[in-house]
C-alpha cells in the first residue's frame, strides 16, 4: 500500500512473520541528515492519516530506522594522472537502481582499457570518455524518474497516479507486454 501527497510518500510492504517494511520518501531542500530520524519523520508526516500515526509512534520507541539522503555525484573529471574514480564516487545514480550495474560495467571498461598496455593516463582518459555519456544519460533518466516517484505538485501526482491505474488495467496487457518483454 502506498500513500502519496506532493513531495511525500509512505509505502508499506508486508513481510513474513506478520512484519511490515515501511518506506518514507520525501523531498527536502538540504542533504543534511537530522539528529533524530524518528523526530524528522514525525514532523514530515504528522498530517498523514491512515496507519501512519501508529507507525510513527512505533518509530519513536524503536531504533530500527535507516534514514538517508539520496543524491547524485556529478563531477567534471573522474581521472587525474594515474588515479581514477569508479562507481558511486563519480557515477552515482539514486532512484533507478542502476548503481551496481553501472559500477560493474565501468569496472569492465576500466579493466579493458588498462589491459591495452597504453600509458595509464591514456587508458584512464579513454575509460572516462567511454563511460561519461552513459553515466550522464542514466543520471538524467534517474532525475526524471525521481520526479515521478515523489512528484512535487498535485498535478504531477495526479498524472502519475492515473498512469499507474492505466498500466494496471487488464486491457493494457496486450500493449505493455511487447514493450516490457
Amino acid at each position: 500500500m502506498v500513500m502519496s501527497t506532493p513531495g511525500r510518500r509512505a509505502a508499506f510492504y508486508p513481510l513474513r512473520g506478520g512484519m511490515t517494511a515501511v518506506f518514507f520518501t520525501h523531498r527536502q531542500p538540504s542533504t543534511a541528515l537530522p539528529t533524530s530520524a524518528a523526530a524528522a519523520l514525525s514532523e514530515t508526516y504528522k498530517d498523514f492519516g491512515w496507519i501512519v500515526p501508529q507507525v510513527l509512534q512505533h518509530a519513536r520507541r524503536g531504533s530500527d530506522i535507516c534514514y538517508d539522503c539520496v543524491g547524485q555525484i556529478e563531477l567534471s573529471r573522474w581521472c587525474l594522472g594515474r588515479v581514477a574514480l569508479l562507481g558511486d564516487a563519480c557515477q552515482a545514480v539514486s532512484v533507478a537502481g542502476q548503481a551496481a550495474s553501472l559500477a560493474v560495467h565501468a569496472a569492465c571498461v576500466l579493466a579493458h582499457e588498462l589491459a591495452t598496455g597504453d600509458p595509464i593516463p591514456t587508458a584512464l582518459g579513454r575509460y572516462e570518455q567511454k563511460l561519461k555519456p552513459i553515466v550522464h544519460h542514466t543520471q538524467r533518466w534517474d532525475r526524471r524518474a525521481a520526479e515521478w516517484f515523489v512528484p512535487a505538485t498535485r498535478l504531477r501526482l495526479g498524472v502519475r497516479n492515473a498512469a499507474v491505474r492505466l498500466v494496471d488495467h487488464p486491457s493494457m496487457n496486450w500493449v505493455l507486454r511487447p514493450l516490457l518483454a
